[in-house]
């Protein structure tokens, strides 16, 4: 009984997150495109699935449990520990869902890791043009003896009379 509750939950969260996979691609896509009002968009979108990822991981979470205690595992017992102990088309249908589950994550943390080096790069490529086409301007800040000094982010304050 909790095993099929267990596979609803386990295939949920596969789809949800090749979903989240392709949606990083796209976003990738719109930054490549220079799409920024698609930009904010998808990353809105990208924090709504991340919250329907998390309830699917605790829906998930809470079948594993249930299946365990139905059929009297201990608490610590792994994920294929416990699906050894199940009968044939029970076990094979839950590694299957794991297996699906594991692509779902390599996918999710290889295309987030290529979106990050793409906007690493990019942004490294204009710095580097930005250098050239502005040699003297290096982003520097100096103190009024001209010595440099660190860009932290300082207040500033303002009087609204000047």
């Amino acid at each position: 009984m909790h095993a099929s509750s267990l596979e609803k939950a386990m295939d949920m969260e596969a789809g949800l997150l090749n979903d989240y996979a392709a949606r990083l691609q796209e976003l990738q896509r719109m930054i490549a495109q220079h799409d920024w009002d698609s930009v904010q968009k998808g990353i809105a979108s990208l924090r709504n699935l991340a919250g329907e990822v998390e309830t699917a991981e605790a829906a998930r979470v809470e079948a594993f449990r249930a299946l365990k205690a139905e059929h009297f595992l201990p608490i610590e017992e792994s994920f294929d520990q416990a699906a050894e102990r199940l009968e044939g088309p029970e076990r094979d249908r839950l590694k299957e869902l794991a297996r699906r589950l594991k692509i779902g994550v390599v996918r999710v943390k290889g295309s987030s890791g290529l979106l990050g080096y793409y906007v690493r790069s990019a942004l490294q490529a204009r710095h580097q043009v930005l250098e050239e086409l502005y040699p003297h301007r290096k982003g520097r800040l100096y103190s009024r003896s001209g010595r440099a000094r660190s860009a932290a982010d300082e207040s500033l304050m303002l009087d609204r009379k000047y």
